[in-house]
C-alpha cells in the first residue's frame, strides 16, 4: 500500500503543476505571448502523466482487493 500512497502523492502533485501551467498558459495567450502554447503543451503532457498514474493506482487497488 506504500506504493499506491505514494503514487497518490505524485498524481496530486502533477495534478497541480498541469493546472499551474493551464492558468499560466491561458494568461500568456490573452497577453499574446505565443510561448503560452508552449506553456500549454506542458500542462497536457503533466495532465497525461497524471492519468496514467492515477490508471496505475486504480489498478493496483483493483488487485488488491481481487487477491
Amino acid at each position: 500500500m506504500e506504493k499506491v500512497e505514494e503514487l497518490k502523492s505524485r498524481a496530486k502533485e502533477l495534478g497541480k503543476e498541469s493546472a499551474s501551467y493551464s492558468r499560466k498558459a491561458i494568461e500568456m495567450l490573452k497577453s499574446g505571448n505565443e510561448d503560452g502554447k508552449e506553456m500549454m503543451r506542458k500542462a497536457n503532457i503533466a495532465g497525461r502523466r497524471c492519468r496514467v498514474i492515477v490508471n496505475e493506482i486504480l489498478r493496483l487497488e483493483k488487485a488488491e482487493i481481487i487477491s
